[in-house]
C-alpha cells in the first residue's frame, strides 16, 4: 500500500499576522518546562488525566505541572524501546499503547514497565487506533494489520481473495484517516476509501469538489465529514452517508488571504477547531462563524511562533496543538482575560492608567502620554495630548484619571491641571485659577449623584469641586465640614449607595462625608497600634459590596468597613494575598472582590475565604498592576491597568467550580528507592516496612491543566500527626517513625477549598523481634522462673545476712560516735591547756585583751556544751563558731596564723558535725609550723557540695599529742551521715580535707 506519514506539517509562515487579536489562554509545553525535547510526533490523554507526549528522544508524562521522562535504560528489557516514539493510543480497556520505530509496546501502569508486543518486532510503527476492547488497527511500513490483544496475534487487514480491496490499497495514497460508528475513512487523492471493520471489505468514493489530495478528514459527533485540501484550500463539510456537500468551501482569510486548513478538531461545545496556515487557529461556531486567533508576541499565553502539526481534544475539553518547537493546549471555556491596547499603533506606549466608555460607546483611555479615544464602531482613533492642536490639546499629556458627567461631558485630571470635553461643541476646554481652579497636578475626578464634579489634587493641594447649578468652582475650605481635608493630597474618590461621599487620602488614611448626617469619619492606621482600623494609609481605590461593606485597596493590603456594625475586614498576605501591594478595586454582581496587585489578580470569593490568583500563565497581559483606579463599563467589562495595557474581562465569564480534583498517591520511598502506587478510587493497598525503613517519603500528583501552581495537598498520618499538614509540594517526608500501623489520609485542592472526601492508605511498620509482646512475655517468664528457685533456695540465707549486717551497722555507728566523742574529750584539755596559757600571758601585758579572750572561750565551751546532743548542726553556726576559734588562736598567733573564710549563703542550711571547722583547724595548727615569716594560711570554702579545708602544707618533724587516728574516725562517721565520702587530698604544697555536706 503506498501510505505516507500521517502527520504532515503545516505550511510555514515566517512573519506573524498582525491581524486583530482574540483573547486564547494558551499554556505551552516545551523542553523549558520539562519536555524532553520539542519534536512531538503523537499525544493522548488516559483516564488518570495524564498527559502522555511522544518525542523523538523519549516517552513523557505530563501532569499539567511535571514531566516525568521513560527512555531506554542499557540492559534492562522492561524499559522504553531504543528507540524514537511514533504514535500513541489509549484504548478501550484503558491500556496505553506505543508505536515506536522498532515495534509496538504496552505501558504497564503497576510497575510502569514496557512490554514489548513481538508480532511487530523491528517493525516501523506509525499508527494504533482502539476498534474494540480486543482488538487494535496497526499501521506498519510493511502493511495493515489487526491485533488482537487476547490471542496476541496479528490478523489481516484485508481478506486475501479481496482483490478488489487489495487494489484500492495499492492504487490510492493515504493521507489522513478518521473514525466514524464501524468504518474507518481514509483520505486519499480525489476522494475517501472507506473500510468496514466487520467485513474487511475497501471501497472508494470520490469527493467531487476534490481533484487532488484531500490533506486532512475528521468526524464530528454528528457524523459529517470535514475535509481540506492544502494546495486548493478548500474546507468542505460531507454528508457520510450519502457523501453530499453540505456547504460551499468556506473562505477561511487572514489579512484578504485565504489560508489553508492543516488539522481538525471538535470540542465539548461542538464548535471545530482548526489550524491553518500563517500561525492561525479558527474556531468555527455552528452557525459557521469564524474566529480567528494569532500569533501576537505581546502577549505571553497566545499562540507560539512557529509552524503547527497537529490538534487533538482530550475529554476534559482541552485542545492541545503541536507544533515544531512542543506543545500548546487551552481550554475554550477558560479564556476569560483579553487584552485592550490604549493606541492602535503596535509601537505606541501601552502604560494604561484609567478607562471610560462613555454612553456614545467611545472608549477613552488615559495614559502617561496623552489621551486616546476609540470610536469601536468604526475602529477609528483620535488622540489627545499637550503637543497637539488647540482643538484636542490638554493641559499635560500625564492624564490621570476620568469621569463622564450626566450631561455626557468628559472631565480629565492631568499633571498640570483639569480639561473638559465638551459633549456639545466637540471642544476640549481648559480650566485655571481665574476659574478658581489651580493649574496643579490632580490625581482624581469624580461625579456624584447630583452631577457635582469632584477633584482631588496631589500632594498637598487639597479637595475642590464644580457644581453645574451655577457653574463654579470651590476649595474645600469654604465648606463647614470638608475644609479640614483642604490640605490632603486626594488620590481616588467614591460615592457609595447611601450617598455618602469617600476620601481615599495620599498617605493621610481615609475620610467619609454623610452629606444627610452632615458629619465626617476618619480612619487612620497609627504603626497597626489599633486593630480596628484600616490597613494603610495611602488609598488607591474605594468600591462598595452587595451588604454594605465598603472596601478600600491600599499598599498594605486591602481592608472591608461596615460602619452600621463598625466592622472592619483585613485581607493582606497574613491570610492569603501574595503581595500587600494593591491598585485597582472591583466588585462583580456574585460580590466577588477582584483585585490587582503587584505580583497577580486576585479574586476573592463573595464569603471572604477563599482567593484565586490569577497570573500571565491564565492569560494576563501583565500580573504586576499599578496604583491606579479599576474601570467598569456600562457594558459590565473590567478594565485593570497594567504598563502592557488593560486587562480586559468579564467577571461572569468566570465561574468557579466545584473543587472535584483527580489526585494520587504515586508511590512511596524508602532509601531514596521509589516504591510506585497508582491507586484509583477502588484501590486498595497496604504498606509494609520493616523496622528500619521508619524514614520515608510519599509522592503525589494531580493531573490538573489550569492553575496546577496553586494546588496544595493535605496530609496526616493518623496514629503519628496531631492535625493535618499542608504543602503546596507533591513530596512529603515523615522521619523516625515508631513501629505500629498507621494510615496516610490525604487529599488536595485549588486554594484551599477543600473537599469533604480524602483518600487513605493503610501502612504498617514492623517492630524488631526482641521489641515483640511474644518475645517480651516469653523472656519475662524466663526470668520470673529463675528469680522464683533462687527466692526458694537463698530466702533464709538473705534473712540471716540481713539481720546480721543490720547489728553490724548499729554496733558500728555506735562505736564510731564513742570514738568521736573520745576524740572531743582529748581535744578539748588539749585546747584548753593552749588557752590557759596565752591567755596567763595576756594577763599581765594586755588585760583588755585578756578579758576578751576569756569571753571567746566560753563561747566556744558553750557552743561544745550545746552541740554535743546533736549528730549535725547548721553550717551556718559552724562558721561562726569556727570564727571565733579562729580568733582565739590569733591571739596566740598573731600573724603566723591565717583563716580565710568563702562560704556563700545559699549553703548555710546545709549540715554538718559539729566542731568539725574546729578538729580541721586544730589538726592543721598542730602539724605545721607557724611562723610569722613562714605563716599558716587555711583557706575554707565550698565546691561540689563539699567543704573545703585547704592549709599550706608546712610539716613539724614531731607531733606531740597525735594519735593518728583523728581523721579515719571522722570519715567512719561520716559514712552513717552522708552517701558521699570524707576525701583527703595532699600534695607537695597543700593539705585539702573535703566534708561532705549534709
Amino acid at each position: 500500500m503506498k501510505i505516507i506519514t500521517l502527520l504532515l506539517f503545516a505550511l510555514l509562515l515566517n512573519h506573524p499576522s498582525t491581524a486583530k487579536l482574540a483573547p486564547l489562554n494558551v499554556k505551552h509545553l516545551t523542553v523549558a518546562e520539562g519536555l524532553n525535547d520539542g519534536i512531538v510526533n503523537a499525544i493522548c490523554k488516559d483516564k488518570f488525566g495524564f498527559m502522555w507526549v511522544a518525542t523523538t528522544g523519549a516517552l513523557n508524562r505530563y501532569d499539567g505541572k511535571n514531566v516525568k521522562k521513560y527512555t531506554h535504560i542499557q540492559g534492562d528489557s522492561t524499559s522504553a524501546p531504543n528507540s524514537s516514539p511514533i504514535t500513541l493510543t489509549y484504548d478501550q480497556s484503558e491500556r496505553l499503547w506505543i508505536g515506536y520505530s522498532s515495534g509496538l509496546v504496552e505501558f504497564d501502569y503497576s510497575t510502569e514497565t514496557f512490554k514489548h508486543i513481538q508480532p511487530f518486532k523491528d517493525q516501523f510503527v506509525y499508527m494504533v487506533h482502539s476498534l474494540s476492547m480486543e482488538r487494535l488497527l496497526v499501521s506498519t511500513t510493511e502493511d495493515i494489520y489487526i491485533y488482537n490483544i487476547k490471542t496476541n496475534k496479528i490478523e489481516s487487514f484485508i481478506a486475501s481473495e479481496d482483490k478488489v480491496s487489495k487494489n484500492y490499497i495499492d492504487e490510492y495514497y493515504v493521507y489522513d484517516y478518521c473514525l466514524l460508528k464501524e468504518k474507518i475513512y481514509f483520505s486519499s487523492d480525489g476522494g475517501v476509501l472507506i473500510y468496514n471493520i466487520n467485513t474487511k471489505k475497501i471501497t472508494f468514493q470520490p469527493i467531487s469538489p476534490f481533484k487532488g489530495p484531500i490533506n486532512r478528514i475528521f468526524a464530528d459527533a454528528q457524523g459529517l465529514l470535514w475535509m481540506s485540501d492544502f494546495q486548493t484550500k478548500n474546507l468542505y463539510k460531507v454528508n457520510s452517508n450519502n457523501f453530499e456537500i453540505q456547504n460551499k468551501s468556506f473562505l477561511l482569510k487572514v489579512e484578504g488571504e485565504q489560508i489553508a486548513i492543516t488539522d481538525f478538531t471538535i470540542d465539548k461545545q461542538n464548535n471545530l477547531w482548526m489550524m491553518g496556515s500563517k500561525n492561525t487557529i479558527i474556531k468555527l461556531n455552528s452557525k459557521g462563524y469564524p474566529t480567528y486567533y494569532e500569533y501576537n508576541n505581546q502577549v505571553p499565553t497566545n499562540l507560539l511562533a512557529s509552524g503547527f502539526k497537529s490538534m487533538y481534544c482530550s475529554v476534559d475539553g482541552y485542545i492541545w496543538f503541536i507544533n515544531i518547537n512542543g506543545l500548546g493546549y487551552f481550554h475554550p471555556d477558560e479564556n476569560i482575560f483579553d487584552v485592550y491596547f490604549p493606541y492602535k499603533e503596535t509601537s505606541a506606549s501601552k502604560f494604561a492608567k484609567v478607562l471610560l466608555k462613555d454612553r456614545n460607546g467611545n472608549i477613552w483611555s488615559a495614559t502617561p502620554t496623552g489621551l486616546s479615544v476609540r470610536n469601536d464602531a468604526m475602529n477609528k482613533y483620535e488622540i489627545f495630548n499637550a503637543q497637539t492642536d488647540k482643538k484636542n490639546r490638554i493641559l499635560s499629556s500625564i492624564v490621570n484619571c476620568l469621569s463622564e458627567d450626566k450631561l455626557g461631558n468628559i472631565w480629565i485630571a492631568t499633571s498640570r491641571g483639569v480639561n473638559r470635553y465638551n459633549n456639545k461643541t466637540n471642544l476640549m476646554e481648559s480650566f485655571s485659577i481665574h476659574d478658581s481652579l489651580p493649574q496643579i497636578p490632580y490625581f482624581t475626578i469624580f461625579t456624584d449623584h447630583e452631577n457635582t464634579v469632584w477633584f482631588g489634587a496631589a500632594h498637598n493641594n487639597g479637595l475642590y469641586y464644580f457644581s453645574y447649578r451655577d457653574n463654579k468652582f470651590r476649595n474645600v475650605s469654604t465648606h463647614p465640614l470638608l475644609k479640614k481635608y483642604m490640605k490632603n493630597g486626594v488620590r481616588c474618590i467614591y460615592e457609595d449607595s447611601q450617598n455618602r461621599l469617600w476620601l481615599g487620602f495620599d498617605g493621610q488614611g481615609l475620610g467619609m462625608y454623610d452629606k444627610n448626617k452632615q458629619t465626617t469619619s476618619n480612619w487612620f492606621n497609627n504603626d497597626f497600634q489599633n486593630e480596628k482600623t484600616i490597613s494603610g494609609n495611602l488609598i488607591i481605590d474605594i468600591r462598595e459590596d452587595k451588604v454594605g461593606y465598603i472596601w478600600i485597596s491600599t499598599h498594605n493590603g486591602i481592608t472591608g468597613i461596615n460602619t452600621k456594625y463598625n466592622l472592619i475586614k483585613i485581607i493582606n498576605n497574613q491570610n492569603g494575598l501574595n503581595s500587600n501591594y494593591c491598585g485597582p478595586l472591583a466588585i462583580d454582581h456574585l460580590n466577588r472582590l477582584w483585585v490587582g496587585t503587584s505580583s497577580d489578580l486576585v479574586l476573592i470569593s463573595s464569603d471572604r475565604k477563599n482567593i484565586t490568583n490569577f497570573n500571565q500563565r491564565d492569560g494576563l497581559i501583565s500580573s504586576s498592576f499599578f496604583e491606579y483606579q479599576a474601570s467598569i463599563t456600562p457594558d459590565g467589562f473590567f478594565y485593570f491597568p497594567t504598563v502592557k495595557g488593560f486587562v480586559k474581562f468579564h467577571p461572569s465569564t468566570y465561574i468557579e467550580k466545584s473543587n472535584n480534583l483527580e489526585y494520587y498517591l504515586t508511590s512511596y520511598s524508602i532509601f531514596n528507592k521509589e516504591n510506585l502506587l497508582m491507586l484509583t478510587n477502588d484501590s486498595k493497598a497496604q504498606i509494609l516496612l520493616e523496622p528500619n525503613e521508619n524514614y520515608f517519603s510519599f509522592n503525589f500528583t494531580t493531573p490538573y491543566y489550569k492553575q496546577s501552581q496553586q494546588i496544595t495537598y493535605a496530609y496526616k498520618l493518623e496514629n503519628f500527626d496531631k492535625d493535618w499538614n499542608y504543602s503546596t509540594q507533591p513530596r512529603v517526608n515523615y522521619t523516625n517513625v515508631p513501629p505500629g500501623n498507621y494510615s496516610l489520609i490525604y487529599k488536595a485542592s485549588i486554594n484551599e477549598n477543600w473537599p469533604s472526601s480524602y483518600k487513605s492508605i493503610d501502612l504498617t511498620i514492623k517492630n524488631y523481634f526482641y521489641r515483640t509482646v511474644w518475645f517480651r512475655t516469653l523472656i519475662s517468664s524466663f526470668f520470673i522462673l529463675i528469680i522464683l528457685w533462687i527466692y526458694r533456695f537463698r530466702i533464709n540465707n538473705l534473712r540471716e545476712v540481713a539481720g546480721l549486717n543490720e547489728r553490724a551497722q548499729l554496733l558500728e555507728k555506735e562505736k564510731s560516735v564513742v570514738q568521736y566523742e573520745n576524740l572531743k574529750q582529748q581535744l578539748n584539755p588539749h585546747f584548753l591547756f593552749n588557752s590557759l596559757t596565752s591567755l596567763n600571758s595576756l594577763i599581765s601585758t594586755e588585760p583588755k585583751i585578756a578579758r576578751q579572750f576569756v569571753d571567746q572561750m566560753s563561747k566556744i565551751y558553750r557552743y561544745i556544751l550545746k552541740s554535743s546532743e546533736n549528730e549535725t548542726v547548721p553550717l551556718v553556726n559552724e562558721i561562726n563558731f569556727a570564727k571565733t576559734y579562729v580568733q582565739l588562736q590569733q591571739t596566740r598567733f598573731s600573724e603566723g596564723f591565717e583563716v580565710n573564710i568563702n562560704i556563700n549563703e545559699e549553703y548555710f542550711h546545709q549540715k554538718i558535725v559539729p566542731v568539725t571547722i574546729q578538729n580541721l583547724i586544730e589538726n592543721a595548727i598542730k602539724h605545721n609550723i607557724i611562723d610569722e615569716e613562714s605563716p599558716l594560711v587555711i583557706d575554707i570554702y565550698v565546691k561540689d557540695e563539699y567543704l573545703v579545708v585547704k592549709n599550706n602544707l608546712q610539716k613539724k618533724n614531731m607531733v606531740e599529742t597525735s594519735n593518728k587516728h583523728g581523721l579515719n574516725q571522722l570519715k567512719s562517721f561520716y559514712r552513717f551521715l552522708s552517701d558521699k565520702p570524707v576525701l583527703i587530698e595532699e600534695n607537695e604544697n597543700s593539705f585539702i580535707i573535703k566534708i561532705p555536706l549534709i
